[in-house]
């Protein structure tokens, strides 16, 4: 058991550099000793690079990251509320559709006048234009009814609209505008689909869909009949709810 514990002492004192263990090995407590020595070193040396990798690892753990701080968005810039319009896809498909046959119209012109069909050129001439005439009034009719049509609408922290709606060969157009220049009211403008006006430009919302009831107020200001039945609406609920603990009571 000694001579185990002698080579154990050797071995751990040759890894710290005790070198002169083996050059003057005076006796075996002086092996002893030197071996305790070098234990000892060992453990202190353990306990300083345990206690300074801990010091690291807490360091960057507590490390506050700059990166996301500075990739962060700030709150005047984020989006605060979100409005899809249900229908967007439907108008897109519709408007596509419409574009799709006013080309095929148009296009058609130009193949009726070369087809030999026994009839005058000037009657090709009118039958081409009256086609293709009706192609572009009907698109045109429509792009007129559906260009109010929001197909989406945000709402930043620093009261900024973002507007998305659609031109006339579908492709979608982002108007930009303060919430503090909207025209609310839908009496501000002749056409069908009106909700607010923002820039001398007409826009609709779904109302039913519109989930921010403050930012509505301010779109949509509401009239004086409907302020007065979301009035009788609430005294009526009230109404009901205070009495309807009467006739329990009573048949109690």
């Amino acid at each position: 058991m000694a001579a185990s514990k002698t080579a154990i002492g050797y071995a751990r004192a040759l890894v710290l550099g005790r070198s002169s263990v083996f050059a003057f090995p005076c006796s075996v407590q002086d092996v002893i000793q030197h071996a305790g020595d070098g234990l000892h070193h060992e453990k202190v040396y353990l306990n300083r690079s345990f206690s300074s990798s801990r010091k690291s690892s807490d360091g960057e753990e507590n490390s506050p990251s700059t990166s996301k701080e500075i990739h962060s968005p700030s709150p005047s810039s984020a989006a605060v509320y979100e409005y899809h319009g249900p229908f967007s896809a439907a108008v897109t498909k519709v408007k596509k559709l419409s574009l799709f046959s006013c080309a095929c119209a148009v296009g058609a012109g130009p193949v009726m006048l070369l087809l030999d069909g026994g009839t005058s050129l000037s009657a090709k001439m009118g039958l081409a234009g009256t086609l293709s005439a009706f192609g572009i009034t009907t698109t045109g009719l429509l792009h007129w009814f559906t260009h109010p049509y929001v197909h989406k609408l945000s709402v930043g922290g620093d009261r900024e609209l973002k507007i998305e709606t659609l031109n006339f060969f579908a492709k979608p157009v982002l108007d930009v505008v303060q919430l503090d220049s909207v025209e609310g009211g839908a009496e501000n403008s002749m056409h069908p689909l009106s909700t607010f006006m923002a820039n001398k430009k007409v826009f609709y919302i779904d109302k039913d869909f519109f989930a921010d009831k403050d930012v509505l107020d301010i779109l949509d200001p509401p009239s004086e009949e409907e302020e007065e039945e979301e009035e009788e609406e609430e005294v009526d609920d009230t109404s009901s709810g205070d009495g309807g603990g009467e006739p329990f009571l009573d048949k109690k």
